[in-house]
């Protein structure tokens, strides 16, 4: 049925420009440039009395930085940060109504915004030789502006629901870990080492709780805590490991409730390996 099917061909056209600033100094690097993306898109659309063919030209970029200080030669201290934009797709774009199925009416939205991210990390390790003590340290931020959900609209007369691309914004994240191994003696016979985790993450989106409402914005709040410890006994011919972890997630979501979660995961177990004569 030509009324109710579509047609659609794309033509791309991307290109990839990067620029940029690399210092190299005695105790750090510092690098910092762009990626420009030129990018043309050609959309031939066909759907019942819609024959057009669309045109869209943006120019994206992707700035970024990468610093480095070395305190030593086993230990730094690194901090990047990238941008990222992204386009809303072009069927989103166009100024169309799909009521192919009426009870489920889909629409476009030339409003549009496209989304961007930003991604921050930050990292640190140490080593001491003497003590063969190992430390690691990172945390991760990132963002999202103008992310891309539907947002859905209810009818009360016909029963149907229509389905449109909204932009929202709230969606972010943010992240630790911790490790930390170290000898408890003198010869490295005996070590012990901890890894820690913490996570936060904001998620927002249109939901709609039935199919007889419409769209509201939801919000989900997850935090998720985790701890993993390890004990090793190592020689010439033996080597002995016990190791647990546990890891506890909180979920918190604003409309539904029933979705609400506290849970444990928990872990252990051994290792043992012998070393027999003549290899």
């Amino acid at each position: 049925d030509q009324d109710l099917s579509k047609y659609a061909k794309y033509n791309y056209y991307n290109h990839d420009i990067n620029a940029g600033l690399n210092l190299i100094r005695e105790k750090y690097r510092f690098n910092v440039g762009v990626s420009l993306q030129p990018q043309n898109t050609t959309l031939t659309y066909k759907k019942s009395e819609l024959d057009t063919i669309v045109k869209r030209s943006v120019f994206n970029f992707a700035p970024n930085i990468d610093f480095r200080y070395r305190f030593s030669k086993v230990s730094q201290l690194r901090f990047t940060y990238r941008g990222r934009a992204s386009q809303p797709s072009m069927e989103n774009l166009l100024d169309i109504t799909d009521d192919s199925n009426p009870l489920n009416i889909r629409m476009g939205n030339p409003g549009l915004k496209p989304s961007f991210t930003n991604t921050l990390r930050l990292f640190f390790n140490n080593y001491t030789q003497e003590h063969q003590r190992a430390t690691m340290v990172h945390l991760n931020y990132s963002n999202t502006r103008n992310s891309i959900s539907n947002m859905v609209t209810y009818d009360e007369q016909t029963g149907g629901r229509t389905t449109r691309p909204e932009n929202i914004n709230g969606n972010w994240n943010i992240s630790g870990a911790l490790m930390f191994n170290t000898a408890l003696d003198s010869v490295g016979y005996w070590t012990i080492s901890t890894f820690t985790n913490v996570r936060y993450n904001n998620y927002v989106g249109y939901l709609a709780l039935d199919q007889y409402s419409g769209s509201r914005k939801n919000t989900t709040k997850t935090t998720t805590l985790g701890e993993q410890l390890t004990a090793s006994f190592r020689n010439s011919w033996l080597e002995v490991s016990l190791d647990g972890s546990v890891d506890y997630t909180h979920t918190r979501n604003l409309l539904q409730s029933q979705n609400n979660l506290d849970t444990w995961q928990f872990a252990y177990g051994g290792y043992a390996s012998v070393y027999m004569p003549w290899g």
